[in-house]
């Protein structure tokens, strides 16, 4: 189930990207039917500041949650990063997840845009920083 949320955000995180040039942070979720369930939230201003967007989707995955609407959650944002065995810094998705049944995992999805085409690099992973469960 991670890779299922996992490709869902990457492909989501790719679109933005390739649309857009950039992208706030976003939350998708799983219910415990299996559906992707996409967890939207709005500041009501074009630009509010990632940290914020970051606490209200937060809130909102715990609510859903506590509710027992999902199972298992995921946030995904921008982070300029340094891979493993890497000395430079490159842009990545990190994927924030979470879930009943799973270990918190963060996931770093390099990345580089050549042409307006999203290219990844080689993806690791750490202990996950979203603590829901």
């Amino acid at each position: 189930m991670i890779e299922k949320l996992k490709e869902v955000l990457i492909e989501q995180g790719k679109k933005f990207l390739e649309e857009f040039g950039e992208f706030f942070p976003f939350a998708t979720a799983i219910s415990f039917e299996g559906k992707i369930v996409p967890v939207g939230i709005y500041f009501g201003e074009d630009n509010p500041l990632s940290e914020e967007v970051l606490l209200q989707l937060e809130t909102a995955l715990k609510a859903g949650k506590d509710e027992k609407r999902y199972k298992m959650v995921g946030i995904c944002t921008n982070v300029f990063v340094t891979p493993p065995g890497e000395s430079d810094k490159i842009d990545a998705f990190e994927l924030r997840i979470d879930g009943q049944e799973i270990e918190r995992i963060n996931i770093y999805v390099p990345y580089e845009v050549k042409e307006g085409h999203v290219d990844f690099l080689k993806s690791y992973s750490e202990t996950g920083s979203l603590i829901l469960w």
